[in-house]
């Protein structure tokens, strides 16, 4: 494929989805150019450029200053890994990259306040391709609950993400909708 028709097709893609960059939104990303990468665009048109040579930052907080804050230790984040392999995650809030999740990690239980609004927000899982996943299922949970001593109780999780050994080493990405009131 020549490099004319090449830009054209990631133009079109881009028209209707979001450019991630290392896994972090870059939206506002103009007159910029990338050496040495990997691009892939998912089902949802979202353009994902892998950019090891390069470190993404967003400055500012992942907030709107409009909305007030969420209660911190009331939204989680929790894996449960059944001895997977080759599994490995990233897991975005409203476009920032807040946790990367992989198989054989230790538990994670992250309070997801700092990256919440009030109203609607965007939780994307994206696997990562890698070999051949093996062994049991890793589980992602995000919801409302109380922790309790390093152990996190929610009576039904809004987000439950399950990645298998079936699945395609390909990787993926899956979005969600999280309502905060």
């Amino acid at each position: 494929m020549n490099s004319l028709l090449a830009l054209s097709l990631l133009a079109d893609a881009f028209a209707g989805g979001v450019l991630y960059v290392n896994g972090v939104k870059a939206d506002g990303l103009r007159g910029f150019e990338f050496r040495d990468v990997g691009v892939r665009v998912d089902e949802n048109g979202d353009i994902w450029v892998d950019a090891p040579n390069y470190k993404i930052e967003v400055t500012g907080g992942t907030v709107d200053s409009d909305t007030p804050p969420v209660t911190a230790g009331k939204w989680w984040l929790v894996t449960q890994d059944n001895n997977s392999g080759e599994h490995n995650l990233q897991v975005l809030v409203n476009g920032t990259l807040v946790k990367d999740v992989k198989s054989g990690d230790a538990q994670v239980i992250l309070d997801l306040a700092p990256h919440l609004k009030q109203g609607e927000n965007t939780i994307l899982i994206n696997a990562q391709p890698s070999n051949t996943p093996t062994g049991g299922d890793l589980m992602i949970y995000v919801g409302e609950g109380s922790n309790s001593s390093g152990t996190v109780s929610m009576s039904r999780p809004e987000v439950v993400y399950t990645r298998r050994a079936s699945d395609s080493p390909n990787g993926g990405s899956r979005s969600y909708t999280l309502n905060v009131p």
